[in-house]
């Protein structure tokens, strides 16, 4: 019996891994930012926590509905090949049936928006924009018709989900009213979400040069490289505008603490490689796809930590 629980545990670890789940960290740490900018921000307005708790688990599962669905379109598409990660090769290979993935991605689809609708219930009709662009973009980034992901527009639709149309969906559905001020918070971690999408299609500069179009394909590697790091730096400008206008505590300025690493990537890597290994950083050799991902996540977190440091002390 304890094989067999062993057994259906190894599939579901399989599956979790074909659908990418760990990228919903991305996600999460996104709604947790936005959390806490009502709290700090929006402390005396009223907070409606089943309208954002229904509104949260919507966005987590059409992030998990795009990544399946682009996982299978890719496949489909023939993208993806028996060179491509162990994920994908799973999914190639057979072992993972495609219509799984496609059922899994259309299941968590339809109750995303299923929670969408109850999250109307319980808040305010203003959410209706942002869930709908949200679901737009989560069902066509890589499916029929548009296949946006496929023409140069991967970065433009994380940007976009991850900054205006997330924050904007928890901002209102936690307090029911949306400000510009609260859409010009979100830009810093769209950006910074954005930089993890370009530095993965930079990653997969050779396997896309023929069978797809992204912005490293189309513009090259260097041009790609220099974007990456405007994008970045472009996140700590916004940070710092934000603490100054005082829509961000003073305390945030510990995220400064980690703009170092960008200098130091941008010294180290070598703008013609796609598959870029940093050596001498951290002592030891490193891929900068790790390197972001791990950033990516320090730049949240302690993003996080002040707001929370901030309304505890205030």
């Amino acid at each position: 019996m304890l094989n067999q629980f062993t057994n259906k545990l190894k599939i579901v670890c399989i599956y979790a891994r074909v659908a990418r789940i760990h990228t919903l960290m991305m996600s999460s740490l996104s709604i947790l930012v936005a959390y806490c900018y009502c709290m700090y921000n929006k402390i005396n307005d009223l907070v409606n926590y089943k309208s954002f708790l229904c509104v949260a688990l919507a966005i987590l599962l059409f992030h998990l509905a795009t990544n399946t669905i682009s996982e299978y379109r890719d496949c489909q598409k023939g993208i993806d090949d028996v060179h491509s990660s162990e994920t994908k090769y799973r999914l190639i290979t057979g072992i993972v049936p495609c219509r799984h993935v496609l059922y899994i991605g259309g299941a968590s689809f339809i109750i995303a928006s299923i929670l969408g609708i109850i999250s109307l219930v319980y808040g305010t009709f203003l959410l209706v924009i942002p869930g709908l662009m949200g679901a737009g973009i989560s069902l066509f980034y890589s499916e029929w018709p548009f296949g946006l992901k496929y023409k140069l527009l991967s970065e433009v639709c994380v940007f976009t989900a991850y900054a205006p149309l997330l924050f904007s969906a928890c901002v209102i559905s936690l307090i029911g009213s949306l400000s510009v001020k609260d859409v010009v918070f979100s830009v810093p971690f769209g950006l910074m979400t954005t930089a993890i999408v370009l530095i993965n299609n930079i990653r997969d500069y050779k396997f896309d040069l023929a069978k797809s179009q992204t912005l490293a394909t189309k513009f090259g590697l260097k041009v790609s490289y220099y974007l990456l790091f405007a994008i970045l730096h472009l996140a700590f400008v916004f940070v710092f505008v934000l603490i100054t206008c005082s829509v961000m505590p003073s305390f945030s300025f510990i995220v400064f603490a980690i703009y170092p690493i960008v200098f130091i990537l941008h010294k180290k890597v070598n703008v013609v490689q796609p598959q870029v290994v940093v050596s001498g950083i951290f002592g030891k050799a490193a891929s900068i796809v790790n390197i972001l991902g791990g950033f990516h996540i320090l730049f949240f977190m302690l993003v996080i930590l002040s707001f929370l440091w901030s309304i505890k002390y205030r």
